[in-house]
């Protein structure tokens, strides 16, 4: 596809935001330290860092910290996505030994929207209460949820409690199904040190632990989802603070306080840990990004702690942003809003079936792949398995369809009723990229696309992508 052909479809523009967090963006979890000007609670960052981060309204003074005096530290501290849309999310507190007796450690959902002339807002509610017991604990000044994952296929929540355990575990399951609880998780053979981060495989089956022992030490454990025994699978030189799975790889992410090196890459199938030097500092979070195959970082810069949020690939990174005097706080927790995002069912035959691929951007561009407005190289790339060259078509729409409709023996997850494009693909390989050029004056705009192929079985559907500019 050309960028000639796409520049057709912006007639048929409306240009309505849809009410949520822009597709693409990065909420981060902050909380406030006296030592740090600015406040907690959750920002919106721009990918790029081209406009001002923008502060999500409605929240409770336990997330935004604004209860917390001179040197205490209190706000979000983790955060995750519990869906791909951008409008929920569950957030953690980071609490002080020196805040009163009756300030416990909560589990917040955090529902947002965006209103027109006010800017985000969120609906926060208290879904469990994990500490209630003041007081010193060991290795840390503070009481928190330090990480947060979502189970894939569920909104269940797994949680990582630091500076306390809850039944004797650090780890507990929260479902929605019963609010106001939560489940212990039996974890044999963790490190007898802080736990402090999570991440789960996209199948739901195992996760990774990441302890902090101290900023010389740290210990990556995988476990079972539903519990078990815990098998060490690497050693860093550095506390871990936080975990990200890279769906390209397979490895993780490895973000740490103390180094340098303070960025790791390890393969949980073999054990083997790469450092990755990146010049931005003390990283409190880390999250992947698969518009680029990069991850976008809380944390990184000056200051004590450091607030910068930060972008950083296999080869380096930067700062993207740094706080304006008395702005955010402490930066603790990323979650990446996807985009492109994939929905609806594949629809596969007995021989074919169809793929999109990630990273999804031409790798030549400088920004690889984010859809903003004016990337005239943005581009997606579609893959058949098993490995057969492609022969069909891919239909573009300004218009979704959920769960979709039957067609053809498949799925059609695009509103054909809306402007939409439809481009004969033939290609002599099993993977190619299609250039979508975003002209300058199409921020806002939101596309979806399918393939299909027809194999002599029948019709392949791959799932929908849905892109938005910005």
């Amino acid at each position: 596809m050309s960028a000639q052909s796409w520049r057709v479809l912006p007639l048929f523009l409306v240009g309505a935001l849809p009410a949520q967090v822009t597709p693409g963006h990065v909420v981060g979890a902050h909380f406030h330290v006296g030592v740090v000007p600015g406040l907690g609670g959750l920002y919106v960052h721009h990918p790029t860092g081209a406009v001002p981060a923008a502060p999500i309204g409605g929240l409770r003074s336990d997330l935004t910290g604004s209860i917390a005096s001179g040197t205490q530290f209190c706000g979000a501290n983790a955060i995750a996505a519990v869906d791909t849309a951008g409008t929920t999310f569950y957030v953690g507190e980071m609490t002080d030994d020196t805040l009163p007796a009756s300030w416990s450690v909560d589990l917040h959902e955090v529902v947002v929207r965006f209103v027109p002339g006010s800017g985000y807002v969120g609906t926060d509610r208290v879904v469990a209460t994990l500490n209630t017991v003041p007081g010193p604990v060991p290795n840390s000044p503070q009481r928190q949820i330090s990480g947060i994952a979502v189970v894939p296929g569920t909104a269940d929540a797994i949680v990582v409690c630091a500076g306390f355990d809850f039944a004797g575990t650090p780890l507990v399951r929260y479902s929605p199904n019963n609010p106001g609880t939560v489940t212990p998780i039996l974890a044999v053979g963790l490190p007898g040190a802080m736990a402090n981060a999570i991440a789960i495989d996209p199948t739901g089956t195992t996760m990774w632990i990441g302890t902090f022992v101290d900023l010389q030490n740290g210990v990556i454990s995988a476990m079972p989802v539903q519990g078990g025994s815990a098998t060490t699978i690497a050693n860093l030189p550095a506390g871990v603070s936080s975990l990200a799975y890279d769906t390209a790889t397979g490895h993780l992410w490895v973000a740490c306080l103390g180094g340098p090196p303070n960025l790791f890459d390890v393969d949980p199938a073999t054990g083997s840990v790469t450092a990755i030097p990146v010049p931005i500092g003390t990283i409190n979070a880390i999250a992947f990004e698969t518009a680029t195959g990069q991850c976008v970082t809380g944390g990184g810069g000056g200051g004590i702690p450091p607030v910068a949020f930060g972008r950083v690939s296999s080869t380096g990174g930067s700062i993207v942003q740094a706080p304006p005097g008395g702005g955010w706080g402490a930066m603790a927790g990323v979650a990446v809003i996807a985009n492109p995002w994939q929905f609806c069912v594949a629809t596969p035959t007995a021989t074919t079936a169809l793929d999109w691929v990630t990273p999804w951007a031409l790798a030549a561009q400088p920004l690889h792949g984010l859809p903003n407005a004016g990337n005239a190289g943005f581009g997606v790339s579609l893959r058949t398995r098993p490995g057969r060259p492609f022969a069909g078509v891919l239909v573009i729409s300004f218009g979704s369809l959920e769960p979709g409709v039957p067609l053809f023996g498949g799925t059609v997850c695009l509103d054909l009723l809306q402007p939409s494009t439809a481009l004969l693909i033939s290609s002599p390989t099993a993977t190619f990229s299609l250039p979508l050029g975003l002209p300058a004056n199409v921020a806002g705009t939101r596309l979806a696309l399918q393939a299909a192929a027809f194999d002599g079985a029948g019709f392949a559907f791959s799932r929908a992508l849905g892109v938005q500019a910005f």
